[in-house]
């Protein structure tokens, strides 16, 4: 019988290029849209930005009041390669485990 394995997302922040905390959940635990909601709720409260900060970060690109403070970032699939933030920043990775 073949063994099971465990699909774990690392969520990672990082004030520049120091580790600042890590989470581990299970993969199946979260779905896409909530995991990049994560992101941009704990990139918003360590860079401890503003009421106006958040609003403006929610605001279309096209739009005076816009600030890149919350974008996303992808590389590949959503749950391979997914970030928030420029400083402090959060990363998230899957990881497969035996």
């Amino acid at each position: 019988m073949a063994k099971s394995r465990k699909v774990t997302l690392v969520i990672t922040g990082w004030d520049s290029t120091r580790k600042i905390c890590e989470y581990k959940i299970p993969a199946g635990c979260i779905g896409d849209k909530n995991l990049e909601a994560l992101l941009r709720t704990l990139t918003a409260k360590h860079a401890k930005l503003t009421d106006e900060e958040i609003i403006g970060s929610y605001s279309k690109k096209n739009v005076k009041a816009y600030q890149p403070h919350l974008e996303m970032t992808r590389q590949g699939h959503p749950k391979w390669g997914l970030s928030c933030g420029d400083n402090p920043w959060f990363a998230v990775r899957s990881i497969i485990e035996d």
